[in-house]
């Protein structure tokens, strides 16, 4: 009885889970003084990034910041020295973080996109390029918007990756290209007895219930089709 008891309380300490202080604890007062002044946790997130190198999920950020609004309030030793500089960082966080929302994630295959297109290339082309050299899946209307946009500007001739892209774009457009072959008819191997019955005036439902005969299930416009394509061929002999 003693050994279930102690098992069971072994267990118990066995399933208890030791929860660790957060890494943004020591950067609980500078997270809070920069939310006190407009920062986002978008924002936060990316200072913490670029100042600190701290890499956490923005949903880590938010619930810690969050938690710390409800506590009692967390004395902010801050020097004003320090509060300034938090201050610039702020600023420039703010500024990067709009300037990276605004810009496509088109924009570093710009150069390249306008070469393609200039040199013949159309849009569903240029997707396909993304997508099989730059793993980049996009939908074909922002392309279509972001290299319209760019055709005004000045195009970067003097590419170094032109060789590169003409054998990309060689490439691209043999994978794209459709075969337009025709397979032959089923009808071509009786074509001398369709024209026939044709000429001795037979209806296409005649000609269609003749072909049943011969295991061959066609419909009458199929057949119509198929009949006119032999006499233009004919008539041009």
């Amino acid at each position: 009885m003693e050994a279930a008891v102690a098992l069971r309380e072994w267990k118990d300490t066995k399933r208890r889970k030791v929860y660790r202080a957060s890494s943004l604890i020591k950067y609980r007062s500078d997270l809070q003084w920069l939310r006190a002044h407009g920062a986002t946790y978008k924002e936060l997130l990316y200072w913490l990034r670029r100042y600190h190198y701290v890499r956490v999920h923005i949903s880590s950020v938010e619930k810690n910041v969050k938690k710390w609004q409800q506590e009692s309030v967390y004395p902010m030793n801050l020097k004003k020295q320090h509060n300034h500089q938090l201050h610039q960082q702020l600023m420039i966080v703010k500024k990067q973080a709009k300037e990276k929302g605004k810009q496509s994630s088109l924009y570093k295959h710009k150069s390249d996109l306008q070469w393609l297109r200039a040199h013949g290339a159309t849009y569903k082309e240029l997707l396909y390029w993304l997508r099989r050299y730059h793993y980049v899946r996009v939908h074909i209307s922002s392309v279509e918007k972001n290299v319209k946009k760019w055709q005004q500007e000045k195009i970067n001739d003097d590419c170094f990756r032109k060789e590169m892209l003409s054998h990309q774009l060689k490439a691209i457009k043999t994978a794209t290209r459709r075969n337009k072959q025709t397979k032959a008819s089923r009808l071509d191997k009786h074509r001398e007895e369709v024209l026939s019955l044709y000429q001795n005036g037979s209806s296409l439902g005649e000609i269609q219930h003749w072909l049943r005969h011969q295991r061959l299930v066609i419909h009458r416009s199929n057949i119509s089709r198929r009949i006119k394509k032999w006499l233009e061929q004919s008539t041009q002999i």
